[in-house]
């Protein structure tokens, strides 16, 4: 289970304040940026829930990140994507510092990426804005195809176990949603056929970051994200493209038009198996997308199925969407409304 940090007060002593962590996080960056004497440091806004982290600026005018975790991280999801994407990902890598160890506390130095989060930017409701955002990032995630790697062994590994947990569930909540799982399930073999790719596990406006121009200068917060079958990796895209107002989900005016300008984006500069995919086989792409929003609508945390209070509304219409290779040229992406 992950430890959430609420406030300073559920750090340990040697770091129960913004001064203290920013005197850790310099000296710790002018250890490991060997030759960059450190300038100062400054909070990200907001912080994360796991961890403290502070922005230090080194003489050279870079900038690097160093992160406070009361708990270990598993860097290789960072390492893939990475791998895939170059620096639109932070490079990461945990370093040891005795003193903060022995008070149980993990420390990672990851390169700082340029610009602002969308939240911070606070253009995430502009119908021009957000289509152009969402054209740049369907250019990056048009890269996010893996070449190698067992579909077969992630779906038995990781896809069958979380749905299983969906289904053995009582809560009154994804009781509700139990009809469409047990179909997901009897179709969930199929998606065998569908190639891997490069998922991440909570993209929204704050990890999503943009440069002056609006274009995407890269994406954060990679710990729970996974290679999964192609078209589970949208499973965000109706929260980035609707509206959360008072807790619920709203559809747009703008909805369709940005997300057709989204596919066809992302169609345009995916290779050439993933657009055949998409033309040839739709419907298995779109149980591919109907199970990633199912999935990630219900995390696994402990031993616990975790949700948030956005979900029972926006779920029942998540679950209607339909992709443009499947609705046509005229058919809304949601049946309810």
């Amino acid at each position: 289970m992950s430890v959430q940090i609420h406030s300073d007060a559920d750090m340990p002593e040697c770091l129960s304040s913004w001064d203290k962590q920013a005197a850790h996080a310099a000296r710790l960056a002018g250890i490991h940026c060997i030759g960059q004497p450190t300038l100062g440091a400054c909070p990200p806004s907001p912080q994360g829930c796991f961890s403290r982290t502070a922005i230090v600026l080194l003489q050279n005018g870079q900038d690097v990140v160093v992160q406070f975790r009361l708990e270990p991280m598993d860097t290789t999801p960072f390492d893939l994507a990475h791998s895939i994407l170059g620096d639109l990902v932070p490079a990461i890598r945990e370093i040891q510092d005795t003193e903060l160890n022995r008070d149980g506390v993990y420390v990672y130095l990851m390169s700082c990426i340029p610009g602002k989060t969308w939240e911070q930017a606070g253009l995430y409701r502009y119908i021009e804005i957000k289509a152009v955002v969402m054209q740049d990032l369907a250019r990056v995630l048009s890269k996010c195809c893996i070449s190698d790697g067992d579909t077969a062994q992630v779906i038995e590994d990781q896809v069958r176990p979380h749905l299983q947990r969906i289904l053995k569930s009582e809560d009154p909540v994804i009781l509700r949603f139990k009809g469409k799982a047990e179909s997901l399930m009897y179709n969930l073999d199929s998606l065998k056929r569908l190639p891997l790719f490069l998922s991440h596990a909570d993209l929204n406006y704050m990890n999503i970051m943009l440069d002056d121009d609006l274009q995407v200068s890269g994406l954060v917060d990679w710990e729970f994200s996974a290679a999964l079958p192609f078209g589970m990796t949208f499973a965000h895209l109706s929260g980035l493209i609707g509206e959360n107002i008072d807790g619920r989900f709203q559809i747009t005016p703008d909805y369709d038009v940005v997300e057709r300008a989204f596919w066809e984006e992302f169609l345009l500069h995916a290779p050439d198996t993933i657009r055949c995919l998409c033309e040839n086989q739709p419907e298995l792409v779109q149980t591919s997308v109907t199970l990633g929003i199912l999935l990630n609508a219900f995390i696994i945390d402990g031993d616990k199925l975790v949700y948030n209070k956005v979900t029972p509304n926006a779920l029942s219409i998540w679950l209607t969407y339909r992709i443009p290779m499947v609705r046509g040229a005229n058919a809304p992406p949601f049946s309810v409304v």
